[in-house]
């Protein structure tokens, strides 16, 4: 099965290679990915858009991404809010 960074990067790296003046900065859900993958995967889209690449970095909230990324979680895990 696809990972949800796969789907992402697949549609910027198509839309990359099909213009030549805009830049493409996909969000990449990151909670669940393996950071070597998503690292790649983006490093394969600037080489395709030709230095045009970036990323905007998000959280997976859907509970079903853990189960399919193997963490067994069914609810979304959230950061611990800080008040000060």
């Amino acid at each position: 099965m696809r990972s949800a960074v796969s789907g992402v990067v697949e549609r910027a790296a198509y839309l990359a290679a099909s213009t030549s003046v805009i830049g493409i900065a996909p969000v990449v859900p990151v909670t669940y990915a393996e950071p070597l993958h998503v690292s790649g995967q983006l490093t394969s889209l600037n080489s395709i858009s030709i230095g045009r690449a970036g990323r905007v970095v998000g959280e997976e909230a859907r509970p079903e991404a853990a189960r399919v990324a193997g963490q067994g979680r069914t609810e979304a895990v959230t950061a611990p809010v800080r008040r000060g």
